[in-house]
């Protein structure tokens, strides 16, 4: 897409979420099909948690997720369900249709974690180690 250029936002959430709507319209994903979203500059581990569910259990879910920010150090985050890493997601295309920002301000992590409160909750993989190396906001990587 050309949405690094068109969209005039500094929310790079934004701009990987109308990414996704655009290839969603583009190959005509349906609406049960899983994608799988993954920051480009991470890297995903051999033995990945999200890879071993998504070969093995994906259609169980209607979305595959760690919830908590990805921000702060790992080993002493509150994980809750209004905030996830979006560096490694997965969700059926119908849920990622319904995300819509909420603003220029706000984390788009957030608008992901709260699509999910519309799902079974049994239809919801919550990963505690994802099996990535991030490295939010160009800072040292580390694993999730």
């Amino acid at each position: 897409t050309n949405n690094n250029i068109n969209i005039n936002t500094v929310n790079k959430g934004h701009k990987e979420l109308q990414d996704i709507i655009d290839c969603i319209q583009y190959f005509k994903i349906q609406d049960n099909d899983f994608i799988v979203k993954m920051t480009g500059r991470y890297f995903l581990h051999k033995d990945s948690n999200f890879i071993y569910e998504l070969k093995n259990n994906v259609t169980k879910y209607d979305a595959i997720i760690r919830y908590g920010s990805c921000f702060f150090n790992p080993k002493n985050i509150k994980r809750n369900n209004d905030d996830c890493c979006t560096g490694l997601i997965g969700m059926t295309c119908h849920y990622i249709k319904l995300i819509k920002p909420t603003s220029e301000t706000h984390p788009i992590e957030k608008d992901w974690a709260k699509i999910t409160h519309l799902m079974n909750k049994n239809r919801i993989c919550h990963l505690h180690y994802l099996g990535i190396d991030i490295c939010p906001l160009n800072k040292k990587y580390y694993s999730i």
